[in-house]
């Protein structure tokens, strides 16, 4: 078996690297181990006698055969497969099963065929010698299994490629199989490629099913070559997948602001005003649980969705534009950032701080009453004027305001608004009101003519 063993590996060697025949021809000059060591070294295991594999991801295999053993297990996998096939089918007896069980099984003759010629070659002690030609062999494999992204399914891809620029030929074999839920029942599409044979040869056999789970899929790729005398060998490489997910919609983020407001139409802040803004970040798609971060002015400032903060009139007459963003990373390390959301606010330089000191109430009882009212200014630029009104129309200039109050000839009670404004050097101005109740009495300080006994004056 040794004997054979180096044979088959160059020939492995040279086609799964694609590799020009003349380093089959090298290494056939070493110590066949060497050969062996060479695939170790490149990932490969020895599954058992005449099999080697290698894992090339989640759920994907390559397996390199040779010699009558390595094609038996070779013809297990096969049978394995068949039976899948026809359990389908009894389930949905389909043309495309029907063609797929045919090829399956002309696969399984020919794999039944190369276990014999390779017994023949073992058992007559040849050992395969590769000619010194000038010969490129490559071929190009490729198998995957996976679910579908746009929408919930499976999918399946298989490929076997073959191309010599010499008189050798292989055998190549593609099968894709796809499965998920419809309606309540499993639904299949499967599809084979081959097997054919030829010197420039290619297979390819890709499957999708959309459905609900439960679901699979698996894609197999095989490519055989017994051209070279006894190094009767073969090369797959297969994939399965048992998920089918809903799609994931796109991650998408949004800010906004509130209250609302532009450039053309800002958030007006006279004297002491005030005025919260809120910013909420919306979020939706991605893979759940987020992380946020919202960020005002370009510093960090919340990793809540939601975040306000007070601003207050600055006391000049500068247009302030406040930037924020927010940026969301999903629990598929997938992030996205939202666009630039900004807040104008127009600040207004502060004007006179008003107040008005005196009476709320004059009694005018027995004689006439004088009183008086002052101002209280505070802020703005000095020097102010000074506009008294009473119930609005304007009674005074000055800094204070008197006013007499004199019995009537018969008793009233009123309230009346005493208002003030103020206007600093800049313009500016300030207001405030007193509501002042005068209360008169009747002739002779009697109400209604007569006497007011108890009566204050204010």
């Amino acid at each position: 078996m040794k004997k054979l063993c180096l044979a088959f590996l160059m020939l492995g060697l040279a086609m799964v690297g694609g590799t020009h025949l003349g380093l089959a021809q090298d290494l056939q000059e070493k110590n066949s181990d060497d050969a062996i060591a060479s695939m170790l070294r490149d990932g490969w295991k020895i599954k058992q006698d005449g099999v080697l594999q290698r894992d090339r991801g989640p759920h994907q295999t390559e397996s390199f055969v040779f010699g009558s053993a390595g094609f038996t297990w070779k013809l297990q996998d096969l049978q394995n497969q068949l039976r899948k096939l026809r359990q389908a089918f009894q389930a949905h007896p389909t043309p495309e099963l029907r063609k797929a069980i045919l090829n399956h099984r002309k696969e399984i003759a020919n794999t039944q065929k190369m276990i014999a010629l390779s017994r023949a070659s073992e058992d007559s002690g040849e050992t395969a010698v590769v000619g010194k030609v000038g010969c490129n062999i490559s071929f190009g494999y490729s198998a995957s299994a996976s679910y579908l992204t746009s929408q919930q399914g499976t999918t399946a891809n298989a490929s076997a490629n073959f191309s010599s620029n010499c008189s050798f030929s292989a055998e190549v074999y593609a099968y894709s199989y796809s499965e998920a839920t419809v309606n309540g029942a499993f639904t299949t599409q499967t599809l084979t490629d081959g097997p054919r044979s030829g010197s420039s040869v290619t297979a390819t056999a890709n499957t999708s099913m959309t459905g609900l789970p439960s679901c699979d899929s698996y894609a197999y790729a095989s490519m055989t070559s017994s051209d070279f005398s006894s190094a009767h060998s073969s090369y797959s490489i297969s994939a399965t997948n048992y998920s089918c997910p809903a799609p994931v919609q796109p991650l998408n983020v949004t800010l906004a602001a509130s209250p609302t407001s532009s450039s053309a139409s800002p958030i007006q802040l006279s004297n002491s005003d005030c005025v919260t803004v809120t910013w909420t970040a919306t979020r939706s798609g991605g893979v759940s649980p987020y992380t946020t971060t919202i960020y005002v002015n370009g510093t960090a400032a919340s990793s809540s969705t939601s975040y306000s903060k007070t601003y207050c009139n600055t006391g000049t007459t500068a247009l302030q534009t406040i930037p924020a963003y927010v940026t969301v990373t999903d629990s598929a390390g997938t992030s996205k950032t939202s666009a630039t959301v900004n807040t104008y606010i127009q600040n207004h330089t502060v004007g006179p701080v008003v107040a008005i000191t005196g009476p709320s109430y004059v009694y005018a009882g027995a004689s006439c009453v004088t009183s008086t009212w002052t101002a209280s200014v505070s802020g703005g630029t000095s020097p102010y004027t000074y506009q008294w009104t009473w119930n609005g129309t304007a009674v005074g200039t000055g800094s204070s305001y008197s006013r007499s109050t004199c019995p009537g000839l018969a008793y009233s009670d009123t309230i009346n608004t005493l208002g003030l404004t103020v206007t600093d050097s800049a313009s500016r101005t300030g207001s405030a009101s007193l509501s002042v109740e005068v209360e008169k009495s009747g002739s002779n300080g009697g109400g209604g003519g007569g006497t007011c006994p108890g009566c204050v004056p204010p």
